[in-house]
């Protein structure tokens, strides 16, 4: 069977979180997790062969929520596509469109990329000159992480909080089903007070509870069920301050180590930073 190795690239902090997933012999496997500067990137770290998929920051993609009908399934991403055409007033050829399409649901998530800031994005990874590259906004890869390597936290209706300095990421799962993608700017980062994150959490709290209220309308209306907190800024005392704000139950995320191969399961790293990086390889 054909293998087939994909590394997903989380640019934060200045910093960049790899991840390879190797492919073709069933379920993925995580060949590796490592932290690099951009020159260490391009000192030989990427293989040939490799696909590349970078997170792009949430506040760089426009995410439009549509209600087409699913009378044609087959056709349904072209015309997905084509309201999103409809939709930018340059030249189409400056974007880069994409689509999210959860099954058996009355919505689909568009994805506008502005391809000069991608290009942008390209050179600030230290990945110029590539050429089998990918993208996917952040919070969408933090949800496909989540759906593929992590045990499930109990109920149907589950948000995700990716933590990292200066942005949010928050992904909203519905029975398995990436049903929203959302984000905020965190002005709290590393040098938190108790303020600035209970600031955060009622934040956080606000946008999700408008998101909840739009997918009222597509018929989700359960009660969130689970808060999934991730990220370099979401220890303990984050999650803590979380569980007050929050109704449904606070958790961090349960990475499964089956997925690892020997060697990455034995490594001295946190697989949790390295959520949205996973997401990111996922075929």
């Amino acid at each position: 069977m054909n293998r087939t190795s994909v590394v997903g690239i989380d640019c934060r902090d200045g910093r960049l979180y790899l991840a390879r997933v190797v492919h073709g012999g069933g379920r993925p496997e995580v060949d590796s997790l490592s932290t690099l500067s951009r020159d260490e990137i391009s000192e030989g770290c990427i293989r040939d062969g490799d696909r590349l998929i970078l997170s792009v920051p949430d506040n760089m993609v426009l995410v439009k929520a549509l209600h087409l009908d699913r009378t044609d399934p087959v056709a349904l991403d072209r015309r997905v596509y084509f309201e999103l055409g409809r939709s930018v007033l340059e030249p189409e050829t400056e974007f880069l469109f994409d689509a999210l399409i959860p099954e058996d649901l009355p919505l689909q998530l568009g994805l506008i990329y502005r391809r000069e800031r991608l290009r942008d994005l390209l050179a600030e990874c230290g990945c110029s000159g590539q050429d089998n590259v990918g993208y996917l906004v952040r919070a969408a890869a933090l949800g496909r992480g989540y759906l593929t390597f992590c045990r499930p936290a109990s109920g149907e209706l589950v948000a995700l909080v990716d933590i990292a300095p200066s942005l949010v990421s928050i992904c909203i799962l519905y029975r398995r089903r990436l049903v929203c993608l959302a984000h905020l700017a965190d002005s709290a980062g590393r040098q938190a007070t108790d303020e600035t994150i209970n600031k955060l959490a009622i934040e956080c709290r606000t946008i999700v509870n408008f998101k909840l209220a739009a997918l009222a309308d597509v018929g989700i209306t359960l009660p969130l069920s689970s808060v999934v907190l991730s990220g370099a800024d979401a220890g303990e005392r984050v999650r803590d301050v979380f569980s007050r704000r929050f109704s449904a139950c606070v958790s961090g995320p349960e990475i499964n180590r089956a997925f690892f191969t020997e060697s990455t399961a034995g490594a001295d790293v946190d697989p949790e930073q390295y959520l949205v990086a996973l997401g990111l390889a996922v075929n």
